[in-house]
């Protein structure tokens, strides 16, 4: 793996809520050898889909409808100003940590090459990771459980465990942090091997669709690759790049697109007429991505993730500060990481992104109590 190289300048990211401004190169310092996953390759065809065809399914109209109610609840401008003064009310929840860091000794790729003989592709530092959000936990006063080094069927039965055996009536939050390697498409791989994967929509399904965690926020946390992309290019020429080395980015709708298979049944017809018991499972969703999508994400051997890191110190030194604001700390935070060069493993980069359904402020603050006092 190269040597720990410095910060960069990440390009705007569009199609998203909140992603904070990019602009600017922040450089400074860094120690340690640094990792990431370069599991899957491949660039990523991005843009939002053209207006409605003429010949359009009726399933794809009732999609791209759906997509418009959401932009315009959740992702357009006015949204984004409107949070409301109200916030969710948190006192208890729960938090699962799926933390995968060795692979196989044996494990090929498809060639039948041997890839981790050594080690090579185990997740170093990881484990750094692991306790700060065990740390985060205790200062919240969540119950944490730890799952460590899952296959991808593991996983699937871990959140479908977290999401229907626990007592929700009771508890008024619920938090997933997936630490693994991952691919295009927001997929998630498992300890396993790197031909199956745990799919974004498999990730929110479980709790999405948890009656008892209706209203509720639900909290996704995901430190991992998004793609084999370097997330860097040169200072120099004002950033310009030529058109072969231009980033895309993926639109919001075709994100939405993912995780449409599991919000379908839940979301009202078209046709229907207002209801205000309406509760949709797409709604109090906050994902938080270490990286832009198409990029690798990066790990401090020593130090664990600057994602992960930044995000736990943020949370606990800026409680004051909703989610939303808070990561528009975490952003820049992460990017200060590193400094400009070209888009090489030696140079990398990194701009985490959110996806946000919330329809409140979500803080995640001490609670104080006799045992746990607060400042």
């Amino acid at each position: 793996m190269a040597n720990q190289p410095p910060p960069i300048q990440a390009p705007n990211n569009q199609g998203f809520q909140n992603f904070g401004s990019n602009a600017g190169i922040q450089n400074g310092p860094q120690q340690g050898g640094t990792q990431h996953n370069q599991q899957v390759q491949g660039n990523i065809n991005s843009g939002a889909a053209a207006g409605q065809q003429p010949n359009e399914s009726q399933e794809n109209q009732e999609r791209r409808k759906a997509y418009d109610g959401f932009f315009k609840k959740y992702l357009s401008k006015d949204a984004n100003q409107k949070l409301g003064r109200d916030s969710y009310p948190i006192k208890k929840g729960k938090i699962l940590i799926i933390n995968n860091e060795k692979w196989p000794r044996k494990l090929c790729n498809s060639e039948g090459k041997a890839i981790n003989e050594k080690g090579e592709v185990n997740r170093k530092g990881t484990n750094v990771d692991r306790d700060a959000l065990k740390k985060l936990a205790e200062y919240i006063r969540f119950e944490a459980e730890v799952k460590q080094d899952r296959t991808v069927q593991q996983m699937k039965e871990d959140l479908d465990g977290f999401a229907n055996g626990e007592d929700w009536k009771n508890l008024d939050a619920a938090i997933v942090c997936i630490l693994s390697h991952g691919g295009e498409h927001n997929s998630i791989f498992g300890t396993g091997n790197f031909d199956e994967k745990l799919e974004f929509a498999e990730l929110l399904k479980d709790l999405s669709q948890q009656t008892d965690l209706q209203g509720k926020p639900k909290i996704f946390i995901v430190q991992a690759c998004r793609g084999g992309k370097y997330d860097n290019r040169e200072a120099s020429n004002d950033g310009n790049v030529e058109t072969s080395d231009k980033i895309e980015f993926e639109s919001a709708e075709n994100l939405f697109n993912l995780a449409y298979p599991i919000f379908a049944d839940a979301l009202p017809s078209q046709g229907a007429t207002a209801d205000s018991n309406y509760q949709s499972q797409a709604a109090d969703i906050l994902v938080l991505w270490a990286t832009g999508w198409g990029f690798v994400a990066w790990r401090n051997e020593c130090t664990g993730s600057y994602f992960i890191q930044e995000l736990t110190k943020a949370i606990k030194d800026k409680s004051e500060l909703h989610m939303i604001e808070l990561m528009e700390h975490v952003i820049p935070a992460v990017r200060n990481h590193f400094q400009a060069g070209p888009p090489d493993k030696y140079n990398p980069g990194e701009c985490p992104q959110f996806l946000s359904s919330l329809d409140r402020k979500l803080y995640l603050k001490c609670i104080a109590s006799p045992l746990n006092p607060s400042k």
